[in-house]
């Protein structure tokens, strides 16, 4: 409880002892800190050092303003602790709204998918039966017709021949003779279809399964400022050389606590004292990985010796002691030969893959890795080759889109922002480079998406003009079209009966076309229901001449008949297996297969057929960032445009 101060009290000028009557308190003990009179000082106190009341409490009075004093110090900062707790209290009742509302919107996307999925089975039995049913009753009228002909017939007759003269006879016989042959025909026959129907409930069982286990709440009570790094690694290094950081998460007693996901735990270096980016050798990298519960190691490697400055930091404040100072030490071995430091960096787990973080949160792969300059360094992952840099010249990319390759096995590569489209040999060597800037015919203002039509030619999809032209594979300009229809087209496919898939990003629709440019369907609308899009980027083709749509907003893929028809979706928004945060480039492999490029996770997944996840693309060594459209190699390896890094790779793929 709080104290509180009798004022009638305080407002006496004189007190009296309570144990000799008339005497005044004027003296005090300072043995037992209390006032006492002359005579206690006499007596009960005689062995204590006393001193006069008011010399005292001058001296306690200038203890006390002290501490006052001290106390009203204190005052700005719990009122600021106050409304941080308010603050984060509030914060936290907010997420509960937006998680809660989350979490309603994705299961009644579930329920309206089990819905609609329902609905397709009863569509599908009701047309069944009924196809059924009127073969059956078609059959069942024309024999009942066929019958009572006959039994008229057989009737007629019978009469006729019991009382019908030999003339009258003889006409009976004309007039209903084709008809009692006919009957004579006529022999009972089977049902021309049969009453089987059955329902198969292959995958309800497992789909029961996957209900319970669908969505993961992460939480934690980590405290950035009571959470610590400690290790070797934090004071110096070698060049180089790996260096090991540990990193304790811990709650507000102090004790040690499950940390948030990854995407919330940051590490920064740079140089100072004078080092410049630009004189970098290669890469400052970082990456940091889960341990046990609580635990975390951040793995870094420092290029150049010197002094560095680096920050550690949980949902962006920085933790105990950030920012740190290292030193960097030459080192012989690394001084003559830099050993890759990708090569040794630990590849990540399932357990790590499986980490989420907040929807719309930056990659693992974008998160854990920082650098200053870039170099191209043995990997350890399936990258077989990477092709050009950022930049403007031949065989440099500034934002690359689009890719394809040809029968031959040239590699097709739409440079977005530099308005062209180059051209490598399957070894990565620059063979040509086509296109001029500008809005017209011919030219190229956003091109974004490209395929290899059935004559050979070359159609690109041009994003700012709005159009497909289409271009010799020299890049002569041959013919435009889908001008006045088209609002923003990205992606583009050729079906094996040499349509165009053309995916319109900004209209949220699906254009299919003649090669002359004439449109056979249009499907798809705006909107997040099972059949609609909400910024689809690229397509694909399967076997079964299924068209495969990258839905971008709606974070997952899309499988449409070739007339339109919506068939099934697969994935949902986050960072797990089968999870995308923004899928773009996709691609059919020889099975069937479906490969993804997750752009968000800066990623590649593999899909069977019918969207169940597979694997992983390799890609740990040198991460991607922000890949867009993927095409298979004519050897089936896997190339992708790394537009955050503005490079083509081709990776290995075991199909």
């Amino acid at each position: 409880g709080h104290s509180s101060i009798n004022t009638e009290y305080v407002e006496q000028d004189t007190i009296s002892c309570t144990k000799h009557n008339g005497q005044q308190l004027c003296f005090y003990c300072l043995h037992c800190e209390t006032a006492v009179c002359s005579s206690c000082t006499d007596i009960e106190h005689r062995d204590h050092q006393t001193v006069g009341l008011d010399t005292a409490m001058k001296k306690e009075k200038e203890n006390m303003r002290t501490t006052v004093t001290n106390i009203l110090e204190k005052v700005p900062n719990i009122k600021k602790s106050i409304a941080d707790i308010k603050s984060t209290n509030e914060s936290l009742v907010a997420k509960e709204e937006d998680l809660d509302d989350a979490i309603n919107d994705k299961f009644d996307q579930l329920v309206a998918m089990i819905e609609q999925r329902r609905t397709c089975l009863l569509n599908q039995l009701h047309f069944r039966v009924s196809s059924k049913r009127e073969k059956l009753e078609s059959q069942l009228r024309d024999l009942e017709e066929n019958l009572a002909g006959v039994l008229t017939s057989c009737e007629f007759v019978d009469r006729a021949i019991d009382n019908a003269s030999s003339t009258q006879l003889l006409l009976v016989k004309k007039q209903v003779g084709e008809g009692l042959k006919n009957g004579s025909n006529c022999e009972a026959s089977v049902p021309i279809d049969t009453d089987y129907v059955e329902l198969s409930l292959e995958g309800f069982d497992a789909v029961k399964d996957s209900i319970n286990s669908i969505g993961t709440l992460i939480s934690s009570s980590c405290i950035p400022s009571l959470s610590s790094a400690g290790g070797e690694g934090l004071r110096k290094t070698l060049t180089g050389r790996k260096s090991s950081i540990s990193l304790t998460t811990r709650d507000c007693s102090g004790s040690i606590t499950p940390g948030p996901s990854l995407s919330q735990i940051t590490c920064q270096i740079e140089a100072v004292g004078g080092i410049q980016a630009g004189t970098l050798p290669r890469l400052i990298q970082v990456q940091v990985l889960p341990g046990e519960s609580g635990e975390y190691d951040i793995v870094y490697s420092l290029p150049k010796e010197g002094r560095y400055r680096m920050w550690i930091r949980i949902y962006g404040t920085d933790i105990q002691d950030s920012p740190f100072q290292i030193t960097c030490l030459p080192d012989e071995d690394t001084r003559r030969s830099v050993r890759s430091y990708s090569a040794s960096l630990p590849r990540p787990s399932n357990r790590m893959r499986s980490r989420r973080s907040t929807p719309g949160s930056r990659p693992m792969s974008a998160n854990s890795w920082n650098s200053l300059a870039s170099s191209r360094n043995a990997m350890d992952d399936d990258l077989i080759i990477a092709i050009g840099s950022r930049g403007r010249g031949k065989g440099e990319f500034t934002n690359p889109q689009g890719v394809a390759v040809t029968n031959s096995g040239e590699i097709l590569v739409c440079d977005s922002n530099s308005q062209c489209v180059q051209v490598f040999s399957p070894t990565g060597a620059l063979l040509s480079r086509w296109g001029v800037r500008g809005r017209s015919p011919g030219q190229l203002q956003r091109p974004t998406g490209i395929a290899v039509m059935k004559d050979g030619k070359i159609a690109v999809s041009d994003y700012d003009n709005k159009w497909i032209s289409v271009h010799e594979p020299s890049g002569k300009f041959v013919s435009k079209f889908g001008g006045n229809r088209l609002l923003g087209p990205k992606g583009l496919t050729v079906a094996q009966t040499g349509e165009l898939v053309v995916v319109d990003n900004k209209a949220s629709c699906i254009f299919i076309l003649q090669p002359s440019g004439k449109v056979l369907a249009k499907f798809g609308t705006r909107g997040s229901e099972a059949a609609q899009l909400a910024g689809p980027h690229y397509a694909a083709i399967n076997s079964h001449a299924n068209i495969i749509i990258s839905d971008f907003h709606n974070h997952n893929i899309k499988v449409f008949t070739k007339d339109g028809h919506f068939i099934f979706s697969f994935g949902s928004n986050g960072e797990g297996n089968g999870q995308f945060n923004a899928p773009t480039g996709v691609a059919v492999d020889a099975q069937d297969n479906i490969l993804v490029a997750d752009w968000g996770n800066s990623r590649i997944q593999v899909f069977d057929q019918y969207g169940s996840f597979l694997s992983y693309v390799n890609t740990s060594g040198c991460p991607l960032y922000g890949p867009q459209g993927i095409a298979l190699t004519v050897d089936g390896n896997i190339v992708v445009a790394d537009s955050g890094n503005h490079c083509i790779k081709i990776y290995k793929y075991l199909q």
